[in-house]
């Protein structure tokens, strides 16, 4: 899908924080939110990668959205 400037932020965006990240950390993570802010920060207690190391915390708070 082509991203233009009308199209771009049309999709809803929900940024997932993990506070254990050590490839993005807390500050990056959150200068990104605010660049481009998303509809909603989920934060969970993580590494970088919620689907490996928690995915029925991940499921349960992305089903939350529906």
């Amino acid at each position: 899908m082509p991203t233009t400037p009308e199209n771009f932020g049309q999709v809803p965006r929900v940024h997932i924080e993990g506070l254990r990240d050590r490839t993005i950390s807390s500050a990056p993570q959150r200068r990104m939110t605010t660049a481009l802010p998303c509809a909603s920060v989920i934060t969970l207690d993580t590494r970088h990668n919620p689907y490996l190391s928690a995915p029925e915390v991940l499921a349960n708070h992305l089903l939350a959205l529906l």
